[in-house]
Formats: C-alpha cells, structure tokens, sequence
C-alpha cells in the first residue's frame, strides 16, 4: 500500500493526464456538431445532428431525405485524434525517460499536440460550413456549432492536459523576476505599437507596424522559448481578443504565425561562436555587432515563412481560400514581409542599444541566482 501511494504521489500529473484523456476518448461517443439552417429572414432552423465518427469518416448527412457529403473535416479530425493519442503516448514515455533534456522534448511536443487537437476539433465545426445544400429549400446559409455536450466539456479537459504540460515546460523553464518584469514591458509595448501605431493595409485584416521589435528583443535578451511564450502565447493572446476576429483565428494566425520571432535569439546566440574567442577588445565589438546583425538579419527570413505559412493556414481554412492559394499568397503578401522586415531592420538599428544593454544587465540564470541565494544564506547562518 504504501509503494502504491508512493507511486501515485510520484506520477499524479501523469495519472490524472491519463485519466482526461480517456475521457476525451470516451466523449467521442457524443454528437460532435449541430447543423442550423440560417435564412434570410433571421430564422434558424435545426436541421440535423453530426456524429464524431461520421464526421471523422467523412461521410454523408442525410437532411430531409437527401444525403450530403461532408467535406474537409476528415483531415483535420484524423490529425487531431491522431495528434491527441500521441500526446498521450508521449507523456508514458517521459516515465520511463531519465535524461532532463529528453524529458523536456517530450512534454514540450506533447503540448504542442494537445493543443493542435484542441484546435483541429474546433476548426472542423467552421468547416462543416462546405456542405453543398444548394437544392435545400429557401434561401439562407448554413451554420454549424459544436454541441455543449462534447465541445465544452472536451475542451475543459484537453486544457487541463496542456496545463499539466505546461507546468512541467515553465518549470524547466524557470523565470525570474527580472525576466518577469521585462517580458511583461515589451509584450505591453508591442501591444501598443499594434494597435495604435499600425498602418492598415487590409480591410479584413493585416497591417505594417514596429510591434515585433520589442519581442525580438526579448528573444536576443532571453532565447528562442521564452521569446516564442512572450510573443506566440502571450503578445499573440492578447491581440487576437483586442483584433476581435474570433478565438479560431488564434492557432494560426497568432500562435503559429508568430512562433518564428522567437528564432532572432536563436540565430543571435549562434553568432557568438564567430567572435567569442577574440582577445582583442575592440575587434570584439566590432565583431560582435556586425556578427549579431548578420544572425538578425539572416533570422528574418525563417520569420516571414513562418508567418506566411500561418496567415495562409488560416485563410485557406476559415476564409475559403483553400482552392486559391497564390490569391492566398498574394492577399498575405501585401502586408507580412513589410511587417517582418519594417522591424528586422529597426532591430538592427538599435542592436549597439541592445548589446550595450545586455553587457551592463546581463541574463542571469535561475538556477544560478538560487545557489547564490542558498550560498548567501549558509554564510548568513554559520
């Protein structure tokens, strides 16, 4: 008995994950989504249920007698159960895993695959919207909506998974208070430089703005993950509430488009390897600045492909632009590489400033801060 209290205390985040996934399995028994005829005189009609595995299969409806084939939610819903059983299998596997790096990977990437399906399940409702009901009678379009009995209850319990990933990442990941204070400035910053220091390209979204400069500094400031938190999670977030487009626009236009800011870090820090062994001071700096530019600029590239693939994502599955990808292209491409490189180049600009910075108020470790600490506090004591 006591073994077996050991075990569970040891493994209870992994055992209550376990146990919301099988409830998430065991809610595929209920209806997945409802289909409501909207016509033009603002009077809804209820015109049918869909079952998750029909719309797994993608199969056929039957509305009124007359069979209707669903479209382009088979993919989503085969990746997304797909992607929620390997989150599971990932997160039994990082029991028996001992390296901290390893263990790290794999929770990480079962995060990302729970909150894929998360998604791929509430995109597959705005997809349901192909059905062709051209012979259905009157005039009036269709509207789907996941039904409460599945979609609430499945996305409280797919939460509370990635929150249990996210508490392993964060705390592998710590923060301190520093960090804390200066991510909260910059994504603040770069909330206002979105939102009232923009230019407006298009009227149905998309604009040109300094707002990824502050993230890209934390990214240089901090690395790649706690620049993609700041500005994929975070600065994404909140400007998804604030554009007001709706919480489906959120996995690809903000959490994926922005993801790639936290790759500046990424290309910053590889730079060092290039001037780290130079003695001489000033050839250091010199060198240090035209490296670290090199890296930022070089960055900018991956960043714009990232944002593209996001934005075209999205409008090839929300806005109907699946069979036009290069109007696709086009409509992406009159605002994302000005947005990305307007801020590139005003990252290179104040990259002397940033250096400068990082130099006089260098990133301190957590870890190291708290054996200093313990340390301080042995002294204080004998």
């Amino acid at each position: 008995m006591k073994n077996f209290l050991e075990i569970v205390s040891k493994w209870r985040l992994e055992i209550i994950f376990s146990v919301c996934f099988i409830i998430c399995l065991c809610l595929i028994a209920l209806p997945f989504a409802s289909l409501n005829w909207v016509v033009n005189d603002d009077t809804t009609n209820f015109i049918g249920e869909i079952s998750f595995i029909n719309a797994l299969a993608g199969g056929n409806v039957t509305i009124n007698g007359t069979d209707y084939a669903l479209k382009n939610t088979s993919i989503l819903m085969i990746f997304g159960l797909a992607a929620f059983i390997l989150s599971e299998i990932l997160v039994l596997t990082n029991i028996f895993i001992k390296n901290r790096k390893t263990k790290i990977i794999l929770q990480s990437t079962s995060l990302i695959f729970v909150l894929f399906s998360l998604f791929a399940f509430m995109l597959c409702g705005f997809c349901l919207v192909s059905l062709d009901l051209s012979s259905f009678a009157g005039e009036g379009y269709l509207e789907s909506s996941t039904l409460i009995p599945f979609g609430a209850t499945f996305s409280v319990f797919s939460l509370l998974m990635a929150l249990i990933l996210f508490s392993y990442v964060f705390n592998a990941k710590k923060y301190s208070v520093q960090e804390i204070a200066e991510t909260a400035i910059m994504v603040a910053l770069a909330v206002v430089l979105d939102q009232f220091c923009k230019i407006p390209i298009q009227a149905n979204g998309g604009s040109i703005s300094f707002s990824a400069l502050p993230l890209f500094i934390i990214a240089i400031r901090y690395g790649a993950f706690k620049g993609f938190i700041a500005s994929g999670f975070i600065f994404g977030f909140i400007t998804c509430l604030m554009d007001g487009y709706g919480f489906q626009t959120f996995p690809f236009d903000y959490l994926i488009a922005l993801s790639g800011y936290g790759l500046v870090g990424t290309f910053y820090n590889f730079a060092k390897r290039f001037y780290a062994n130079i003695e001489d001071p000033a050839k250091y700096r010199k060198m240090q600045f035209v490296c670290s530019a090199i890296a930022v600029v070089l960055a900018g590239i991956p960043v714009m492909i990232i944002r593209y693939a996001g934005h075209m994502i999205d409008g090839a599955i929300l806005y109907g632009l699946a069979n036009d990808p290069l109007g696709n292209f086009i409509y992406q491409s009159t605002y994302v590489p000005g947005a990305v490189w307007i801020s590139i180049a005003a990252t290179v600009l104040l990259l002397e400033p940033v250096i400068l910075i990082n130099r006089i108020f260098p990133v301190k470790k957590v870890n190291n801060i708290i054996e200093n600490e313990e340390e301080t506090a042995t002294l204080e004591n004998n």
